[in-house]
């Protein structure tokens, strides 16, 4: 919601580092693991193993966020990817979501429906109630009661 705060996106990389040292430490942190790499049957180092802090009001999120804050928080960056491959490739992938909504209170509820139906774009949501949603007009909602589709 927009009175949560300053939000903000950090990531902290395994090496501050780029270039040619960048390079070096990669490959000599490959050759030192690989026996370990090939046990575990997993990569142990790379860029893949860099976190992204999410800040709240310059604060570590995962710490003091709310359930739905946190929620919200994923929510938004999943839109944002969303947005960002939309523009990109001028096109929209089925997005598929499930239980959405379940930790979010109905206003943000409602502002993530608004925001994900104001283009057009395939949505498939699965959830428990969604019949009390003020989804798009162009919305199709199936019930499924023991084993039967209505």
């Amino acid at each position: 919601a927009p009175d949560d705060g300053l939000i903000t996106l950090k990531l902290k990389p395994e090496i501050y580092s780029s270039g040619e040292e960048l390079e070096n430490f990669y490959i000599n942190k490959y050759e030192e693991l690989l026996f370990k790499e090939q046990i575990v049957k997993q990569t142990l180092v790379g860029p893949h193993r860099d976190e992204l802090e999410i800040l709240l009001n310059n604060q570590p999120s995962r710490v003091f966020a709310s359930q739905g804050q946190s929620r919200s928080l994923v929510l938004a960056l999943k839109l944002a990817l969303l947005k960002l491959m939309e523009e990109k490739f001028d096109d929209s992938p089925v997005v598929l979501l499930d239980d959405v909504d379940s930790e979010l209170d109905d206003t943000r509820s409602q502002a993530f429906f608004d925001f994900l139906f104001n283009t057009k774009r395939q949505v498939l949501i699965t959830g428990t109630d969604y019949a009390k949603r003020k989804l798009s007009k162009n919305c199709k909602i199936f019930s499924i009661n023991s084993g039967k589709i209505s």
